[in-house]
């Protein structure tokens, strides 16, 4: 397993490969920073479309091309069959269910977004070469690995399935080649899609730790699928101990803003108009200053752009999707009103209420798990509630009238699912020793019946 020096090296399947999403980017980076404090002669690496944003976020993380990626999904197969996509019933259902909800979005965008999405997927495409290791085999780039880690996301459910299907199948690549396999920080469903089930249903059982955001849905489903207990670790999201270690130390004077339009988020440019209107007038009542609080910073869904095409307000962020930077503007607020997951917890990790707004099952069960996690200053709203303009003022007149009241609850909450996630990155560790003893006394009877056939890997000796 290790590489030829003897030291451990650590491959990261982040939650975004452009690192223009904050709240998946502060995942990774509190990954690769407990990789280099348990590890301090690993060698870590992770896949990326975009090598100059990773070493301008982790300068210590190598970055491997998502074409290495690709290399390891299309050359290995440990079941023998076509497992490499989901089958194309189900794939072009998810297409059409996906253009549908994505058709009122697109005609609200404007056309210079369109086009910097398609010039960023003509950038990104298959086939245009990053910073891919010279000749890197599929086969000798698994026997390198002493740990396949999936950072924090929650991409691991239907709205995303080609990328959950993928990920699954890393896991399993990675898992029949004897590599440890780790998953931190993950929201899971929902998975109602039957394929995407059952391959969940036979992946997940092979991973050797499974960290969890919460345990409101995430628990259910592992248990459903019959992940062991003892590989299971509720540790909340990662991303908070970034925002705590960042948080501001007087209680801030604006109203954060942040709503997601995306076909995922089941909320479109007229929606979001008309809940913005609500909390400007909100603020203007109250004299509180808007400030937006921006997480994705992907073309098609900008958050910042969402805010300030309504509101007319702007948010400075010297690098865009600079995690510090976003929670920095979360610490300047006194509440924070917000449809991106990350936007609740940056707010919540510093001691400062959110009002968490969803329109999906997707974000209900995120917010819902975060409420839970929590315990305080988290109030959920549903947007397709006829009656939400009133649900979402009343929410705001609470959350700013409790405001001070919940910020020691809130830290020492943060403080403990940091404890949780912080053993979960030691209960990972010791598995990797373990592994390591195990095959320096020669214990590579799965590697030996199923590496050779199915991916030219072969025990290290």
């Amino acid at each position: 397993m290790p590489n030829s020096s003897g030291a451990a090296e650590i491959l990261i399947e982040p939650g975004t490969y452009g690192y223009d999403n904050a709240g998946d980017t502060a995942a990774l980076l509190v990954a690769a920073d407990r990789f280099e404090e348990r590890w301090p002669a690993a060698r870590t690496a992770a896949f990326t479309a975009a090598p100059d944003r990773l070493r301008h976020f982790a300068p210590r993380v190598l970055p491997y091309s998502t074409q290495v990626r690709d290399g390891i999904l299309a050359g290995c197969n440990p079941n023998g069959g076509p497992t490499r996509r989901p089958p194309f019933g189900t794939r072009l259902r998810w297409h059409i269910e996906r253009g549908l909800r994505w058709r009122p979005l697109l005609r609200s965008l404007p056309s210079d977004a369109l086009r910097m999405a398609a010039r960023r997927f003509a950038m990104n495409a298959p086939g245009r070469d990053l910073d891919r290791p010279a000749s890197e085999e599929p086969g000798r780039l698994l026997r390198s690995i002493s740990l396949l880690a999936v950072s924090g996301a929650g991409n691991l459910c239907d709205s995303f399935l080609p990328q959950a299907w993928s990920v699954l199948r890393l896991l399993e690549i990675a898992s029949f080649a004897g590599v440890p396999t780790a998953l931190f920080s993950q929201g899971l469903g929902p998975i109602e899609n039957r394929a995407l089930r059952a391959k969940a249903r036979s992946v997940l059982p092979l991973v050797d730790l499974i960290g969890i955001r919460e345990r409101r849905t995430s628990l259910p489903l592992l248990e459903e699928f019959g992940v062991p207990s003892e590989r299971i670790h509720v540790t909340g999201d990662d991303a908070i101990e970034l925002a705590y270690r960042h948080r501001a130390h007087v209680a801030g004077a604006c109203l954060g803003v942040n709503l997601r339009v995306a076909y995922y988020s089941s909320v479109d440019r007229r929606l979001a108009s008309s809940v913005l209107s609500s909390v400007a007038e909100f603020a203007r009542m109250h004299g509180l200053p808007v400030l937006p609080v921006p997480v994705s910073f992907v073309d098609c869904e900008s958050d910042l752009r969402t805010v300030s095409d309504v509101l007319g307000a702007s948010g400075p962020i010297s690098c865009p999707a600079e995690p510090a930077a976003v929670v920095g503007l979360a610490g300047r607020c006194r509440m924070v009103v917000t449809g991106s997951y990350h936007g609740a917890v940056f707010a919540l990790a510093q001691g400062i209420p959110a009002v968490a707004l969803t329109r999906s099952r997707y974000y209900a069960n995120k917010f819902l798990g975060l409420a839970d996690m929590f315990g305080a200053g988290c109030d959920v709203v549903d947007l397709s509630d006829p009656g939400f303009p009133q649900r979402l003022l009343a929410a705001l007149g609470r959350t700013l009238e409790t405001a001070s009241g919940v910020r020691d609850p809130l830290l020492q909450s943060a403080r403990r699912q940091i404890a949780a996630s912080r053993a979960a990155y030691r209960a990972a560790s010791e598995c990797v020793s373990a592994r390591r003893q195990s095959l320096a006394h020669g214990s590579v009877e799965r590697m030996q019946k199923t590496g050779p056939s199915w991916c030219g890997v072969v025990p290290a000796d």
